[in-house]
């Protein structure tokens, strides 16, 4: 049940943001511009704008540079969720799912859990519910 509200919450947020900046949508010649802006003013929207770009490509690892600004220099909560995810997905074939944080050798899984504690502590819904989970199974404990 769970899960089904997060998917609803995450496809409501989607279409949000894809009803703002632009409708969302970056084009090729506007990424430039768009990275630019995202590190000197940390612009939530088009941060979220070019997260989507990237994941639309199947290119989300390159997101991970721009969730890093927004993260430590703009203290968003989505940024550090971001970074979670994509140490993760690094780790798993391209594909989120908050069990292979498993994949993750020692270093990897404590800065992915820092970032998703971060994002949890600033409100994120999706970082708390991925928390309770590893509480509930135990994965947090080494």
């Amino acid at each position: 049940m769970i899960d089904k509200i997060k998917t609803l919450i995450n496809c409501v947020l989607l279409i949000t943001l894809f009803t703002s900046c632009n409708n969302g949508i970056l084009k090729d010649s506007e990424i430039k511009e768009a990275k630019a802006i995202i590190v000197k003013s940390g612009d939530k929207n088009l941060y979220a704008s070019l997260c989507i770009y990237y994941y639309e490509k199947e290119e989300y690892e390159l997101t991970l540079p721009y969730s890093l600004v927004m993260a430590y220099k703009y203290n968003d909560r989505d940024a550090y969720y971001n970074i979670y995810r994509t140490m993760i997905q690094i780790n798993n074939g391209g594909k989120f799912n908050y069990k292979a944080i498993k994949k993750l050798d020692k270093k990897s899984k404590e800065f992915a859990l820092q970032n998703l504690t971060k994002s949890a502590d600033l409100g994120s819904i999706s970082a708390k519910n991925d928390l309770e989970k590893y509480h509930l199974e135990g994965t947090l404990k080494n």
